[in-house]
C-alpha cells in the first residue's frame, strides 16, 4: 500500500504518500536549490498564512485545516497568467469546496516538489489529471469518514460545498478534519477514483475571483525578482570587446542589409 494520507500530524506527508504523489504527477526530482519561503499571494506580505489546528493533507498538493480552509500548493511560476487560480480551481472543483475557502501557496524550493518547470503552456494541461485525482482522493476520504461516523454506506452520501450530506444529516469538512481522517489508498485505488463528469464541474470554466489579483493591483505582490537572501550579491556578465577577432561595431557592419 502507498500511503497518500497522514494522521493529521504537523508535517503531513508520509514518505510513501509522497512517492505516490510524485508518481501521479509524472515528475522527476530536480536539482537542489536554496530554500526560499513559501508565499501566499493573497496576503499583504506574501507570507503563507498559518493553518488552523488539525491538518489533513490528502496529498502533497494541498491541505485542509479544521477551519475548512484549503491551501493548494502551486509549483508553477506565476508570470501574470494567474496559474495559481487555474490550478486551484481544478482541485477545488473535484474536492467539492467553496471557492471562498481556497487559498494558494507558491511553494518553496524544497526537493519534494520535484521538477518545477513552467513553460510551453504546460501548467494547466499537466496539472489537470494530477490535481483532479488529488481532489477526488480527499472527497472520497471525507465521504467515507462521514459515512463511518453515521453508520451508513458511503454510496448514500454526497459532498457539496465543503460538507458531506446524507439525507437530513450533514457534517463539514472542518469537523471531519478535527475528528481525524486516516484514509490511505494504493496506487491502483488512486487511478480508479471516480472523477466528476465534465457537466458537473462547478468552478472550471466558470467566472471566479482570481486569488492573487488584489495584491497585483495594489503593487503588494512579491515576484521572483523581489527575492532577497542573506549574503546576496549582484553581478553582470563581462563581455569581451571582440568576437571572432573583430570588434562589435565591425561585426555589425558586416551584417547583410535586408530590403
Amino acid at each position: 500500500m502507498s500511503a497518500l494520507f497522514n494522521t493529521g500530524g504537523p508535517t503531513g506527508m508520509t514518505r510513501r504518500g509522497f512517492l505516490v504523489a510524485m508518481t501521479l504527477a509524472g515528475l522527476s526530482f530536480g536539482f537542489p536549490r536554496g530554500v526560499l519561503a513559501a508565499m501566499d499571494p493573497a496576503t499583504t506580505d506574501d507570507a503563507a498564512l498559518p493553518s488552523e489546528g488539525a491538518i489533513y493533507e490528502p496529498s502533497v498538493w494541498y491541505s485542509i485545516d479544521n477551519a475548512g480552509k484549503v491551501k493548494v500548493n502551486i509549483i508553477r511560476v506565476e508570470m501574470g497568467q494567474h496559474v495559481g487560480t487555474s490550478i486551484a480551481r481544478i482541485l477545488a472543483d473535484e474536492l467539492e469546496v467553496s471557492w471562498e475557502n481556497v487559498e494558494i501557496v507558491h511553494v518553496d524550493s524544497a526537493r519534494k516538489w520535484g521538477l518545477m518547470v513552467t513553460g510551453d503552456s504546460w501548467s494547466v494541461s499537466q496539472s489537470w489529471p494530477v490535481y483532479r485525482q488529488a481532489g477526488a482522493a480527499g472527497r472520497v476520504a471525507l465521504i467515507e469518514a462521514a459515512a463511518k461516523k453515521w453508520g451508513v454506506s458511503p454510496d448514500s452520501c454526497v459532498a457539496r460545498g465543503g460538507r458531506v450530506v446524507c439525507g437530513k444529516q450533514e457534517i463539514s469538512y472542518a469537523e471531519l478534519v478535527t475528528l481525524g481522517v486516516t484514509r490511505e489508498f494504493s496506487e491502483a485505488e488512486l487511478k480508479a477514483l471516480p472523477l466528476k463528469a465534465d457537466a458537473d464541474l462547478r468552478l472550471v470554466g466558470k467566472p471566479v475571483t482570481s486569488l492573487d489579483i488584489a495584491n497585483k493591483t495594489t503593487g503588494d505582490a512579491v515576484f521572483g525578482i523581489d527575492a532577497r537572501v542573506e549574503g546576496m550579491v549582484y553581478a553582470s556578465p563581462l563581455l569581451p570587446p571582440t568576437r571572432y577577432g573583430v570588434g562589435a561595431d565591425a561585426e555589425l557592419n558586416q551584417l547583410p542589409i535586408c530590403h
